[in-house]
């Protein structure tokens, strides 16, 4: 079964997206999945098959050397979309979590949806403040080891 046409499309974006949360978090790992089904229904007077139904969706994990935090979206360019307008029109000035280190060159709504991600995940200081050490996450390379076996034709 090939690899995701959409997932391999938006790789790149994943990246990126991770590098930025980076500034912020200790960790951070990226899951995307896109799951594409065909339903088959079938009754006494009728018959049916319909392509295309599924779904797809992301889900980031940071750890900050005391908690983790996750944060899950179903497109990352319409996230990114969203964060741009968001912090276009934002004019509270909502406090975050400074990043860490110098700031990429990633393109707006990526540094937007890292930006957003990072302000909606912060919890209160009083309660960061009671939150123990804990060891630090290592990372693993990303590698494609399994192909599911499914009962259909490819």
């Amino acid at each position: 079964m090939p690899f995701s046409a959409y997932l391999d499309s938006v790789r790149e974006d994943c990246r990126q997206l991770v590098e930025e949360l980076g500034k912020y978090f200790d960790y951070v790992s990226i899951l995307g999945t896109d799951v594409r089904a065909t339903q088959y229904r079938a009754d006494r007077n009728m018959s049916s098959i319909r392509d295309g139904e599924g779904e797809c969706g992301f889900v980031i994990k940071m750890h900050s050397g005391r908690a983790f935090y996750e944060y899950s979206f179903d497109d990352i360019r319409n996230a990114g979309k969203a964060a741009d307008a968001a912090g276009q029109s934002n004019a509270a000035g909502e406090s975050m979590p400074a990043p860490q280190g110098e700031t990429a060159s990633a393109p707006a709504s990526v540094a937007a949806l890292a930006a957003h991600i990072a302000r909606s995940v912060k919890v209160a200081g009083e309660l960061t403040a009671r939150q123990i050490e804990a060891a630090r996450v290592d990372d693993q390379p990303m590698k494609r080891d399994f192909v599911r076996e499914t009962d259909f034709d490819a």
